[in-house]
This record gives structure tokens, sequence and C-alpha cells, in this order.
């Protein structure tokens, strides 16, 4: 049980899509594209019967799972804005939603 936290905001704008990058490998995600926040920040936190949850605080962001990740399911609430599914579904903002998990395309954030 832990909490970890990430932030691009001290890295120099050069060097920010490569820790973003760092970050979401560690998560068992990458990015599509060059779809990079320019900033913002990453909560992690591990329940104690290794539920992990996930918070985003950033900009446009587009997301795959990569074939190490291990979660079994998803559960999404964008609390501000809207995210796009890889089945092209959008969930506005406050709706929640939960989808298995599978090697791919997970969501985007336009």
């Amino acid at each position: 049980m832990g909490v970890e936290r990430f932030n691009a905001d001290p890295f120099p704008l050069d060097r920010r899509a490569e820790a973003w990058n760092i970050a979401l490998e560690a998560l068992g995600l990458e990015t599509v594209g060059d779809v990079l926040p320019s900033g913002g920040r990453l909560l992690r936190f591990q329940a104690p019967q290794a539920t992990e949850f996930l918070l985003f605080i950033a900009g446009p962001l587009a997301l795959v799972r990569l074939a190490t990740a291990t979660d079994h399911a998803w559960l999404g609430l964008p609390l501000d804005g809207a995210m796009r599914l890889s089945d092209n579904i959008t969930v506005r903002e406050r709706e929640l939603v939960f989808w298995p998990a599978g090697i791919g395309g997970l969501f985007e954030v336009p």
C-alpha cells in the first residue's frame, strides 16, 4: 500500500515527453503518437486489496496498455472534461464507466 506521485512541471519543456513516458511505462501504459500533455501530474494509490487508483491531472492524453500490464478491469470517471474510449465511446464529465482491460487502446482525453 502506498502513494506515488509524478509531476512533469519541474522538467524542462524539451524533456517532459520523456519524463511522462517513463512514468507511464512503470504503470504498464504508454502514449499514442505525439499526444502528450506539456505539464501535469499523476497520482497512484494502491489499496490493501491490491486495487490501484490513478489520477491524471493533465491536458490531452491518449493511452494504450502494454503487454506487461497485469490489470483486469478499468473504472473511469472524468472529473473535468471528457474522455474517449478505444471503441470511440465518449464518456462525459462525472459519468462512471467500467470496461475490461485488454492490451491496446485504453482511452484518450482530447
